[in-house]
């Protein structure tokens, strides 16, 4: 009997060992995209606001999505791999935020917002900003340059 329960013990350590060498690899962020995250928190905090960074899960677009909490906003920031590929996503943004197309043109996915959506890019991120607060609109207008979709 006790040879059988090794037996078992060796076929359940192989399984978990086959198992855990399966699973998807977490994406990791790419030096110029922890620059472009180092540089966001530190102009927040420049500014007065205290602002905290966690990982967050997928959502509707592609990319490392990485949530920046300042207060009572929440900012969701996406990062690709270069430049053009922020732009291949950022295209498949609806002037109005409310919808987004993948570069395949397969798939158009249409959005409703809790509040108004924002979206700025800059370097190797895009900032996604979903509520109506004027002294945050202004400070990420400040920092990204003018939104290329939303309301």
């Amino acid at each position: 009997m006790s040879k059988n329960y090794s037996l078992f013990g060796i076929l359940l350590m192989t399984v978990l060992l086959l198992v855990s060498g399966c699973s998807p690899k977490k994406a990791v962020l790419t030096t110029d995209n922890e620059k472009d995250l180092a540089n966001m928190t530190t102009y927040l905090e420049d500014q007065g606001y205290e602002s905290s960074v966690e990982e967050a899960d997928p959502d509707i677009f592609p990319g490392i999505r990485m949530r920046i909490k300042t207060g009572t906003e929440i900012l969701d920031v996406y990062f690709y791999e270069n430049p053009t590929a922020l732009e291949e996503v950022a295209s498949g943004i609806g002037k109005d935020g409310s919808s987004y197309q993948n570069k395949s043109k397969t798939k158009v996915i249409e959005i409703s917002w809790v509040s108004e959506p924002h979206f700025f890019k800059r370097n190797t991120m895009m900032v996604q900003y979903i509520g109506e607060d004027e002294n945050t609109l202004k400070l990420l207008i400040a920092y990204l340059g003018p939104q290329f979709a939303g309301l």
